[in-house]
């Protein structure tokens, strides 16, 4: 086998020669697997086997999620066939099979699944395995979602049209049950298209929660049938309910956890239009929510919550609770005792579990133990876990996307559980990529201009006009991913041997960055840099 590559890579080329075959061998077995994330055992033997051209996949089970998932990797499968692709790994058509297998082709795969339980959760299992040998080839599911992410890995595997190996034996889970992608909507509106081509991303990349924020300094983000004020003035930039239940279903079928976040007290401008009548605020910029001795702010956020959770079956409900302070009206002790009043209602009148970030933990003490804790900035999952809380890992400096270009690729590529013990990391649901909007506010948090004079305008503002909604979706899926993929890899099964700088991890990123890209993933290429306002070392166009 000779595989030559799009993008020249010295240290690989130099060791390729048709007449060292030990030496291609060696490359094979080292480079030839492209998986991403990577499996937790796998071995891949043989000669490449090609697919027939008409390929399918099958299967006896009767399940619909199972059924959509085999449609859409059937047209995946097709498309490479086409193309011709992954163009990241080509074969040299002037090396041929040695063993007859080019006159056989491999006609079906055959997909099972162990449990027929549907439910999406913390306790979902999305173990599989695949194996092919004597031109046979089954992913096995624990569950429908595991065989999803089965038939994922099976398509990573083919190039040119070709299976790349003979034999395959694949066996694999995630070390961690939450893979998020948190996305800020509740400044910058994110139109739907956009969503799912995330969601689509998150899937290929075997992420499981899409963590929606919703409401922040700028908006209210989902259509309320209480408060039809709140999105009054967004002139459709906000998500019907029918939206909602539409994200959820296709993040459903990918195996995807919705998770909402409501961030309160802090963070609340967005709910401006209940002020009065409905909420109190601690100041008149109505930037935080004040519990009022009558519980009026109290009971209107836990009816507005209750609507919500209609909204979302995920057993995750975020309040936010970060970066609350003491003014007006508003005391710490006040401040404490409406959380602890939100976490009681969300915990026993949704029968949902509370999450939020550290500040609920570490700083306004409010968060009883059955809340999970999103560490982001002064602490780590570590400090939350030895606290007695369950944790997410959501570092700034590792995971926040939004801060190009200050996190690199090394910081994305990490143990979330290092130095944990293995009860420490029983506590550790996971970790979380997060991009946030506040580059492109029309003004600065979306303050009045009247009380903005002495702030500069964000470094995108003129991206937040819904008319630059494609502009806006290009500069935000060039900056998560391709970054985002080392993400993935981290939170499914971080290995301390490969280094973000070795040849093995570079290939298998790229490959997998250009997989993306030929799926129709808004994602950077590889060859280049991009950032809030290029792409490229190109401006994105205003017009």
């Amino acid at each position: 086998l000779l595989y030559k590559y799009s993008t020249p890579r010295p240290t690989v080329m130099s060791m390729l020669s048709s007449q060292c075959i030990f030496a291609v061998a060696f490359i094979v077995t080292v480079f030839g697997d492209n998986i991403w994330p990577i499996p937790m055992s796998v071995h891949l033997e043989g000669s490449p086997v090609a697919l027939s051209t008409h390929f399918s996949i099958e299967t006896s089970n009767s399940s619909v999620l199972l059924k959509q998932g085999i449609e859409r990797y059937e047209k995946i499968i097709q498309e490479i066939q086409r193309s011709g692709g992954p163009t990241e790994l080509r074969r040299s058509e002037d090396i041929g099979w040695t063993d007859g297998s080019r006159d056989q082709s491999l006609s079906s795969l055959q997909v099972l699944v162990v449990s027929e339980d549907e439910s999406l959760n913390s306790n979902t299992s999305y173990e599989y395995w695949i194996h092919v040998g004597d031109m046979e080839a089954s992913v096995v599911g624990k569950s429908v979602y595991g065989a999803i992410y089965g038939m994922e890995t099976f398509s990573q595997l083919i190039v040119n049209g070709s299976l790349l190996y003979a034999t395959v034996a694949v066996h694999d889970m995630p070390e961690h049950i939450h893979r998020g992608l948190m996305i800020d909507t509740g400044r910058r509106f994110f139109p739907l298209p956009l969503v799912y081509n995330l969601l689509d991303a998150m899937g290929y990349l075997k992420m499981n929660v899409l963590h929606f924020h919703l409401l922040d300094y700028c908006r209210f983000s989902v259509e309320s049938k209480l408060y039809p004020q709140l999105y009054a003035s967004l002139d459709n930039q906000y998500y019907t309910q029918d939206d909602i239940r539409a994200i959820v279903d296709y993040a459903r079928q990918r195996g995807i956890r919705v998770m909402p976040e409501f961030d309160v007290p802090g963070h609340s401008k967005g709910l401006n239009a209940l002020a009065g009548n409905f909420l109190d605020f601690c100041s008149d910029d109505h930037q935080e929510v004040y519990g009022d001795p009558k519980n009026k702010s109290l009971e209107t956020l836990q009816d507005l919550f209750a609507e919500m959770a209609g909204l979302f079956p995920e057993p995750l409900f975020d309040i936010g609770c970060d970066e609350t302070k003491e003014v007006g009206e508003c005391t710490l002790n006040g401040i404490k005792q409406l959380e602890q009043y939100l976490f009681h209602f969300v915990q026993y009148g949704l029968e949902r579990t509370p999450v939020a970030y550290e500040e609920a933990l570490f700083e306004s003490n409010s968060a009883p133990k059955p809340v999970v804790i999103q560490a982001w900035k002064r602490y780590s999952a570590t400090d939350v876990i030895r606290k007695g809380h369950r944790a997410i890992e959501g570092n700034k400096f590792h995971f926040y996307l939004s801060l190009q270009p200050k996190v690199p690729l090394s910081a994305v590529w990490t143990d979330i559980a290092v130095n944990m013990t293995d009860s420490e990391e029983k506590l550790l649901l996971g970790g979380e990529i997060s991009f946030w909007t506040d580059n492109y506010c029309p003004t600065f948090q979306c303050w009045n201009k009247s009380n903005n004079s002495h702030h500069k305008a964000p470094l995108a503002s003129w991206m937040s006009d819904p008319a630059h909604d494609g502009v806006f979706s290009q500069s935000v899926g060039n900056m998560i991913w391709p970054r985002g993929i080392a993400a993935a890899g981290s939170f499914w099964r971080f290995n301390e041997s490969l280094s973000t700088s070795s040849a093995n991890f570079l290939m298998k990123y790229h490959a997998q960055n250009q997989r993306l890209i030929d799926r129709g993933i808004i994602s950077c290429p590889s060859n280049c840099t991009c950032d809030t306002l290029t792409k490229c070392g190109k401006p994105y166009p205003r017009s």
